[in-house]
């Protein structure tokens, strides 16, 4: 008897089914939740002192290697460097490390959260300088004082003790939303007839492999933006029109590369949870599935990202007062979460979709 085609994933049905679940299984918006009340109600843990020693032994060593004439040049570029370090100062919160990673629990708190829900406007182009200036939510009134980082080995092993704390949260929370999508299978299974997915792989392995996953995207995406960089570095001392130029290239060629790869990688969480696969084995089957299905899961990531960026403003605008602010955190984490539904219930039907495209009748191939 000849298999039933699987019909094509949208992501329209894909994003209702995940506010759906998100309705009947709503117990993991308790970990972003619990994340932003920690980020609103704690003192900032700022480095806006320890920058501006850093930016001023800099300025020093400048002005001892360049010439008069050089550093007449430069004036302008020492006078913004010096603002956007107060700038950077004035707003650093090391604490935010919580909400860092790739797989992070959305934060309502967090300007620029370069995550899988956030990857177009946070994760490629508000590193490159093309970030939005969004409305913020209000700290409480109580809270306005910061701790200052005495150094920058001290602010740099908070940072990564924060970061590695974020996997576990991350861990938690996917394993959590993994276990309701599996309820919601046993009844109304919504992915075309395969079976009920389910967390395949103890908690703890979890939290090392997605600590895996953060190091290899957070490496690669770090390496593609070197020639930006040095682009940056040469545009900022030169006012050589042909620099302008490699700079425009670099920027360009930069954005594409890093689009292409956190899109190629997307679902490898999802592998990693719901099918409990080896890391490496996840990264493959994340581009397979991505390169088979074109489009279709770019048009998925600019939805999910614009939907997140939308409401990030309203939760800013609303976020204004203390009883706004707590309505904001609730509400970021239900819609945060039920992307999260709606990227497992897209990867299961994708997953069917191409298991199903398959030839059939070849002895041992493998299972879908």
């Amino acid at each position: 008897m000849k298999k039933e085609a699987v019909q094509p994933v949208g992501a329209i049905d894909a994003l209702t089914a995940g506010l759906d679940l998100a309705v009947r299984y709503p117990w993991p918006m308790a970990i972003p939740v619990i994340v932003d009340l920690l980020l609103w109600l704690m003192p900032r843990l700022s480095v806006a002192t320890l920058l501006q020693r850093l930016f001023a032994e800099w300025e020093a060593l400048t002005r001892a290697f360049y010439t008069p004439a050089q550093l007449a040049s430069m004036t302008e570029t020492l006078t913004l460097g010096r603002e956007a370090v107060a700038q950077l100062g004035s707003s650093s919160n090391l604490i935010k490390a919580l909400a860092g990673s790739w797989l992070a629990a959305p934060s309502a708190l967090v300007d620029t959260q370069a995550s899988r829900l956030r990857l177009i406007s946070d994760g490629v182009l508000a590193p490159v300088g093309f970030g939005l200036n969004l409305p913020a939510i209000a700290p409480p009134s109580g809270f306005a004082s910061a701790l200052e980082a005495p150094n920058a080995w001290v602010a740099l092993a908070i940072i990564i003790g924060l970061w590695l704390v974020s996997q576990i949260v991350a861990a938690i929370y996917f394993r959590w939303a993994a276990q309701g999508f599996a309820s919601a299978n046993k009844h109304t299974p919504v992915d075309a007839g395969q079976p009920a997915s389910s967390p395949r792989v103890r908690l703890s392995r979890l939290v090392l492999r997605f600590t895996g996953l953060g190091l290899v995207l957070g490496i690669t995406v770090f390496i593609l933006r070197l020639p930006l960089m040095l682009a940056t570095a040469l545009a900022l001392f030169s006012g050589n029109t042909g620099v302008s130029l490699l700079f425009v290239f670099a920027g360009g060629l930069t954005l594409w590369m890093t689009l292409w790869f956190l899109v190629s990688f997307f679902f490898a969480s999802e592998a990693l949870t719901l099918e409990g696969q080896p890391l490496l084995a996840s990264l493959w089957q994340s581009t397979i599935l991505v390169r088979r299905s074109g489009m279709r899961v770019i048009g998925l990531v600019i939805l999910i990202n614009l939907i997140m960026l939308g409401f990030r403003a309203v939760w800013g605008l609303i976020g204004q007062t203390p009883v706004g602010a707590v309505v904001a955190i609730a509400g970021n984490a239900f819609l945060g979460t039920a992307m999260l539904y709606a990227i497992f219930v897209y990867y299961t039907r994708l997953r069917a979709q191409v298991a199903g495209s398959k030839p059939q009748g070849k002895p041992g191939a493998p299972a879908a």
